[in-house]
């Protein structure tokens, strides 16, 4: 019966979606965010409609007839069988094909001596020479910056692409990079897009640069898996193989300590979309309480540096919203600002408040990272050395704010 509902009742994973054109002709690109094959497939931008019956609830041989009653889009019973057949070779469809995929990539995962830097070559060069030497021409760009005097126990950096978010990372982490150097452990709590509600996912893979690898203290993981349970601090362990948030917080950290590794625990927090839709209590979930006062114990024993990789808002057509204006552009600035100034304080409830109040209306991807660092760190003092919008499509209607952040 499992079987049947699967493949008869097809649903979408989560799948990233870009309208692109290719001979003229609009279409709709797929694409796994796990990265579970190569394959990408390209649909007719009029098949929208179809993908939004992919749901799980929709029976297969009736689609067409819905779409043609409701949609008034007529498409026949071959049509759909091919699309349901492209979307399953490519391991875009929730169901046994893609779970079996899920399960020997995990196991590989787990078996390699490390993480590899699975942007290496993509986002930023693969080589490590070339790689210090981009980074540090990022630096040489912002100037001589002057190290903070003050002790910094931890930053907020963006998890954004380099090529767009250059300049934030660069002061960020130039002003940390004392810190960052006399550190024996960083603990980076990066954004998991693919994760589940209400999760702080662990592994206890060590993660890789090109400049080496960044061992991670198992010491620390298996009893920070035992608070969380070690079924719900593993469950999500395979997002940590295509989750770009840490690494690209991991590679500058390493750029910074010029090669040399220090401990770092990688941590993965999951959306906290389920407390401001009333489903539960951020105070009363004692798995994460009980986590964060762990983690404030591992931070009270060695240097400890709290590193929250997180962008702030993404709005616009890209995400749902629509094309901003320089009047939106400004009201945007005021909101991020409201949000920064109540980090600086260091308060975290205040910064969850302001979200729930406006049920995150500009989708702030980071909240949970940022509210963890400072629940961890408090109390705190923040102050923030760089603030920007990346554009994020060409015509400049869509935007993400990134911030850098430090605390002491």
């Amino acid at each position: 019966m499992e079987k049947v509902d699967q493949y008869t009742y097809p649903r979408l994973r989560y799948i990233e979606i870009h309208p692109v054109v290719h001979h003229n002709q609009p279409l709709l690109l797929l694409r796994d965010p796990l990265q579970l094959s190569d394959r990408v497939v390209l649909i007719p931008e009029e098949l929208t409609a179809a993908l939004r019956l992919f749901d799980g609830t929709v029976e297969i041989n009736a689609m067409p007839e819905i779409l043609s009653s409701e949609y008034n889009f007529h498409i026949t019973q071959t049509d759909i069988k091919e699309l349901f057949q492209s979307l399953d070779e490519a391991y875009l469809l929730d169901n046994n094909t893609s779970k079996a995929i899920i399960e020997e990539k995990l196991e590989e995962y787990r078996r390699a001596p490390y993480r590899p830097a699975n942007l290496a070559g993509k986002s930023y060069p693969e080589e490590a020479d070339d790689l210090h030497q981009s980074l540090d021409d990022y630096l040489d760009q912002i100037g001589d910056v002057e190290p903070e005097n003050t002790k910094i126990r931890g930053l907020i950096s963006p998890h954004i692409d380099y090529e767009r978010g250059w300049r934030v990372y660069a002061e960020g982490w130039a002003h940390a990079q004392e810190a960052v150097r006399s550190a024996e452990l960083v603990v980076i709590l990066g954004t998991d897009h693919h994760g589940l509600d209400r999760s702080l996912t662990l592994t206890h893979q060590h993660y890789a640069t090109p400049f080496g690898v960044l061992p991670n203290p198992i010491q620390l993981v298996d009893p920070l898996a035992d608070t969380i349970g070690p079924e719900l601090a593993f469950r999500g362990e395979f997002f940590h193989r295509s989750e770009h948030s840490i690494e690209l917080a991991a590679v500058w950290l390493h750029h910074m300590r010029r090669g040399e590794p220090c401990e770092m625990l990688p941590i993965l927090c999951g959306s906290f979309m389920p407390y401001w839709n009333d489903v539960a209590n951020i105070e009363d979930d004692e798995f994460l309480v009980r986590a964060i006062d762990v983690l404030r114990e591992f931070s009270a024993q060695k240097r400890t540096l709290i590193v929250a990789a997180a962008d702030l808002a993404h709005v616009g057509p890209v995400f749902g919203g629509k094309a901003l204006d320089l009047q939106d552009h400004a009201r945007l600035m005021h909101d991020d600002q409201t949000l920064i100034d109540v980090i600086c304080k260091g308060d975290a409830d205040s910064f969850l408040d302001i979200i729930f109040q406006n049920k995150d209306c500009n989708n702030i991807c980071g909240v949970a990272p940022i509210y963890l660092a400072m629940k961890i760190l408090e109390p705190l003092q923040g102050t923030m050395v760089a603030y920007e919008h990346c554009p994020a499509d060409s015509e400049h209607h869509s935007t993400v704010s990134i911030c850098s952040l430090l605390f002491q």
